[in-house]
């Protein structure tokens, strides 16, 4: 037999110890290259665009009770009754067009400005824009002034406003960053106005269509019901003896039935429309503003900590790569000198 072949080490196999030797040796390199990133770090901090949030929380009411009009429609197996129940969505209103072209439309007080200005304004100082060469008329000029509004309202909903809502307590938080604390106090809580009204205002609009076709059906109802009874009215009367005709028996089961629908469904009716206008007076609101936003002086971007975590860990991976990769292809004569 022969003997077994000894096993021959790879020759590209990690040696731990090695490396980890190689690094302690080049520690000074690596330090200065962390430390350099840290202060490109520091740098960014203090020479970045200071942003300030303002943050509003809001609390939709609890809609376990089912609309009305739901309830009348499972009633009556009426399924597009329920075409007028109003569906809303809180960060889709948040993140609307509609509500950023107001935000950035409105007039705010600002800092460094004598009057109150809207975004556009104040935008247009930080970024000073050149106006482009085909602005020429008046027309031109409303054009250019739509397209900047587009412009500015999409980034305020794309990168200016945050929202989360909790799913199991349905809690909603809504965060603005501006480059001015006070600014960004004043958006949060235009927004929270702005949510609160559109939903209440689109729930009760929701109720008062329902009336109205409850109302519309109740009319129609009524004179149907009242077309049923006097028809059956007509058939006793004319029809005294009936005893000995069954066929005139049928025609007064047939009579007698038909009114008896029409009364429950008019019921019904009658029950849900009173039932919709309790909803209509009632002054609960759909949307709570739970807290509303304040100044806060400290800016929250950029955020130093996590700039310099960041900063730290890629400066100590850089400094670690550069060093393993220059000894290893020996092509930095420098390396092997720090290290020797």
């Amino acid at each position: 037999m022969e003997p077994a072949q000894q096993i021959k080490p790879q020759e590209h196999e990690i040696d731990i110890i090695e490396i980890i030797s190689i690094l302690w040796k080049a520690r000074k390199l690596i330090a200065i290259i962390t430390s350099s990133s840290i202060a490109i770090g520091i740098l960014y901090i203090l020479f970045a665009t200071k942003m300030y949030s303002g943050t509003i929380t809001l609390y939709p009411a609890q809609s376990g009770a089912k609309n009305p009009m739901v309830q009348m429609a499972a009633q009556m197996g009426m399924a597009g009754a329920t075409a007028g129940d109003a569906n809303y969505n809180i960060p889709d209103v948040v993140k609307s067009r509609t509500l950023s072209e107001q935000i950035v439309a409105h007039e705010w007080e600002v800092e460094g400005f004598d009057k109150k200005v809207n975004l556009l304004e104040f935008f247009d100082k930080i970024n000073n824009p050149e106006k482009p060469d085909w602005v020429k008329s008046k027309k031109d000029e409303d054009e250019w002034q739509q397209r900047r509004l587009y412009s500015y309202s999409t980034m305020i909903a794309r990168d200016r406003i945050s929202v989360n809502a909790n799913v199991k307590t349905g809690l909603v938080t809504v965060e603005v960053i501006m480059e001015q604390p006070k600014l960004a106090r004043d958006i949060a809580n235009f927004i929270s106005v702005f949510v609160s009204n559109w939903v209440n205002d689109t729930q009760k609009e929701s109720i008062r269509k329902n009336l109205e076709f409850i109302n519309e059906r109740a009319t129609v109802l009524g004179t149907e019901l009242q077309e049923a009874e006097n028809e059956l009215k007509k058939f006793r009367e004319t029809n005294r003896n009936i005893l000995n005709s069954p066929d005139l028996q049928l025609e007064l089961q047939r009579l007698q039935r038909q009114v008896t629908i029409k009364q429950e469904v008019y019921l019904t009716m009658i029950k849900q429309r009173e039932i919709n206008q309790i909803e209509e007076n009632k002054s609960a609101d759909v949307i709570r503003i739970l807290d509303k936003a304040i100044i806060k002086p400290f800016s929250s971007l950029p955020n130093k900590k996590n700039v310099l975590i960041i900063s730290f860990i890629i400066g100590l991976s850089c400094s670690i790569i550069f060093v393993l990769t220059s000894y290893k292809n020996k092509s930095k004569l420098f390396i092997h000198k720090i290290i020797k």
